[in-house]
């Protein structure tokens, strides 16, 4: 269902480029308030283009492409702390991006990642290319790698890696085949283009993607051993039959699950949120927001402890609250400034990025925090 926009006004503040508001968005229950902010940014000039930003403990990372490869800097140490890391190309997907994994900080490299050790970053070697850093996940120091080959549009080839010490050796676990050869019963699916690997509390792996078919949810369970999958099969609102479904990584707080779904219809487009427990086993539609940027750009997500969900699309950050959840545009970019990345920062706190959209001036950046689910900002300089 499309979500109901409010009446939205805005105020323009002479002399300082400021975040401004939305209000009143929601599916479900209208919230009894809404937050009020005035966030000014406080841009930085920095050696390289911004990636993306994380806070690991007390401390914030940032990420950057240089012509010799990553830089990863600490925000707000003094004096300013760095790491060259020398990518041999920075071309694939998600190169430098900043991440957790299992216990670990990683930053993604295209054959290797890089993990934060108390001496700086460490290089790991990977079994295989990475596609995308959402292929990469884990619980502690044993990860899981989906290796994904090439294949027919809506079909793609999979291999499955472990590694029980944080990328010292990897071994293959499993194997989708082709489409000339048939896998063994319950092995990864060859049908489908893959967009990501999760694992949640129980350790049970979740591979997300898409088919060629419209309306059709595609999402694969695995065992504890990776070696048998199944098919899951959430019910979709009446009205997505003709719809492109896209699902994405599910991400995992306690015993709930919170799984991203892009829909692309002639009747909705943008971001439907599925939820899970452990006491409940199947995947539920809880809401959904209207934000066609999902669809044709890039879109960041994250879940905090306290069950808040965010989302950055277009020029917004969006913010669903635990309880009946609902969905409201927190924060709206001033022109020509574009989103990089949210992240979790603790409890109820999320790290947002922001760089500058044009090009004579794409290496300004800033990045603000909020530890209390967004009722109060700072500007991280």
């Amino acid at each position: 269902m499309r979500s109901k926009a409010g009446g939205c006004v805005f105020r323009a503040f002479a002399g300082a480029l400021a975040l401004l508001t939305g209000c009143g968005i929601a599916v479900g229950p209208t919230p009894h308030s809404v937050y009020g902010h005035v966030m000014k940014l406080v841009p930085r000039t920095l050696v390289g283009q911004p990636v993306s930003a994380l806070q690991v403990g007390s401390a914030s990372w940032l990420t950057l492409r240089t012509a010799t490869g990553v830089t990863v800097q600490a925000l707000s140490s003094s004096p300013i702390v760095s790491y060259a890391i020398p990518l041999r190309s920075v071309q694939c997907s998600g190169a430098g991006t900043l991440r957790r994994v299992g216990s670990f900080a990683v930053v993604t490299g295209c054959t290797d990642v890089w993990i934060l050790r108390p001496k700086g970053w460490v290089q790991v070697a990977l079994p295989a290319a990475l596609t995308t850093p959402q292929v990469l996940t884990g619980t502690g120091a044993h990860w899981w790698f989906l290796a994904i080959g090439t294949g027919a549009s809506g079909n793609e080839a999979v291999t499955l890696w472990t590694t029980l010490n944080a990328g010292a050796s990897w071994s293959r676990v499993a194997t989708s085949g082709n489409g000339l050869t048939l896998a063994p019963p319950g092995a990864p699916p060859y049908f489908g283009d893959k967009t990501g690997l999760s694992i949640d509390t129980n350790n049970q792996l979740w591979l997300t993607g898409a088919t060629m078919a419209l309306g059709g949810l595609w999402l694969y369970r695995g065992g504890k051993s990776g070696t048998t999958w199944a098919a899951e099969r959430p019910s979709v609102p009446y009205g997505w039959g003709l719809a492109q479904l896209v699902s994405y990584p599910p991400r995992f707080v306690g015993s709930t699950g919170y799984l991203p779904i892009a829909v692309d219809s002639k009747r909705f487009a943008g971001i439907a949120l599925y939820t899970r427990t452990n006491a409940r086993r199947q995947w539920k539609y809880a809401t959904s927001v209207s934000t066609p940027a999902v669809v044709t750009g890039k879109w960041h997500w994250t879940v905090t402890m306290a069950h808040s969900v965010w989302l950055t699309a277009a020029d917004k950050l969006w913010v669903s609250r635990s309880g009946p959840l609902y969905w409201r545009p927190l924060l709206t970019l001033p022109p020509h400034w574009i989103f990089t990345s949210v992240s979790f920062a603790g409890a109820d706190g999320v790290l947002v990025a922001v760089r500058s959209s044009n090009s004579s001036s794409t290496r300004v950046f800033a990045v603000w925090h909020t530890h209390d689910g967004g009722r109060t900002w700072s500007s991280m300089r």
